[in-house]
C-alpha cells in the first residue's frame, strides 16, 4: 500500500484496530473500476486518445510503485480505477512486494521473486512458467500491454480463460500465441498504440520496454505532457491536460454529495476520530 501522496495509486490513510479486526482507511475513489467504463461504450472500448490519458496514469503508478522497490503483480483492468476527478487510479496492493528489501531491513539491488499470483489473463510469461530466474519490475510491463490492448480493443488478445479448456489455451497463447491486431482500430494514429503494445508484450524481460526514458520517447506518448509532481521521496511523474469526460452515473460519486447538493467530499479523518 503506497502511503506518500500520488494521484495514480490508492493511498494509505491511516490504519486501526480493535480486538478482532484491523482496518485500513483509504482514500475514496468512486467512479468506478475502469472496465465498467469501456463495456459502457457504444463499441465497447476507448477511443484511442482516452486509452493513452489512462495509460499514462497507469505507467506513472508504475514507476512511483517500482521507484519504492514494489512490483504490484495484478495489473488489470478491474484494479484500475476512476476518480471523481476523471483521473485512473491504480488499486488492490494485495500481490505487490518489494523486492529491494535485503533481509535486515537495507535497500539493495532487485531480487527476484517466485511467487505464482496475479490473474490469469494479464500474468507474465516469466510468472506463469514459474520461470527459475523468478520475476520482477518487467511483470508488471507485460501486464500493462495486456490492459492497454483491453482499452483499445474491449477485450484481452487471448480472452479471459473461462472454463477448463479455455483455461489451458491462455496459458498455450501467453506462452507462444500470436496478438492480432483488429485494422479499424490500429490503423492510423491507432499505429503507435500497436507499436506500444508490441514493446511490453515481449515474452523475453530482458527486451520489454520499463524504463521512464523509453516511455517519454514512444510516439504513442508523443503528445503527452510529462511534468514532475510531490516532494522529496514523494516524488511522481505527473501527467498534463485534462482527464476525458467519463460517465458519471458509473459507481458511487453521489455519495460525495453533501447537504448543500455541491461535491465536497468526505472528512474521513473526523469519522475515525478517537477510533
Amino acid at each position: 500500500m503506497v502511503v506518500e501522496p500520488n494521484p495514480y495509486t490508492l493511498s494509505l490513510g491511516g490504519t486501526s484496530k480493535d480486538s478482532e479486526h484491523l482496518y485500513f482507511i483509504m482514500s475514496p475513489i468512486l467512479a468506478g473500476p475502469i472496465h465498467k467504463h469501456f463495456r459502457a461504450e457504444g463499441n465497447g472500448r476507448f477511443a484511442y486518445t482516452r486509452a493513452r490519458f489512462y495509460c499514462m496514469n497507469v505507467t506513472s503508478a508504475l514507476l512511483f510503485m517500482h521507484g519504492k522497490g514494489f512490483v504490484h503483480r495484478d495489473v488489470k483492468a478491474s484494479n484500475v480505477l476512476l476518480n471523481e476527478n476523471g483521473y485512473a487510479v491504480l488499486a488492490d496492493f494485495g500481490y505487490a512486494k518489494n523486492i529491494l528489501l535485503n533481509e535486515d531491513g537495507s535497500i539493495g539491488d532487485p531480487k527476484p521473486t517466485f511467487t505464482f499470483c496475479g490473474t490469469l489473463h494479464c500474468m507474465a510469461p516469466e510468472v506463469l512458467s514459474k520461470k527459475e530466474t523468478g520475476h520482477g519490475f518487467k511483470a508488471d510491463w507485460w501486464s500493462l500491454g495486456i490492459f492497454v490492448y483491453e482499452m483499445m480493443t474491449g477485450r484481452p488478445p487471448w480472452g479471459y480463460g473461462v472454463g477448463e479448456v479455455e483455461r489451458a489455451q491462455l496459458e498455450r497463447d501467453i506462452m507462444d500465441g500470436e496478438v492480432r491486431f483488429e485494422e479499424g482500430i490500429f490503423e492510423g494514429v491507432g499505429r503507435s498504440g500497436r507499436s506500444f503494445i508490441e514493446k511490453l508484450l515481449v515474452r523475453e524481460e530482458e527486451r520489454r520496454m520499463g524504463s521512464l526514458e523509453e516511455f517519454k520517447g514512444e510516439t504513442f506518448f508523443e503528445t503527452g505532457e510529462w511534468g514532475v509532481g510531490g516532494e522529496g521521496g514523494g516524488q511522481y511523474i505527473e501527467i498534463g491536460g485534462e482527464p476525458p469526460e467519463f460517465n458519471k452515473e458509473i459507481g458511487d460519486l453521489d455519495v460525495l454529495e453533501d447537504s448543500s447538493g455541491e461535491s465536497g467530499g468526505a472528512d474521513f479523518g473526523s469519522a475515525f476520530e478517537g477510533f
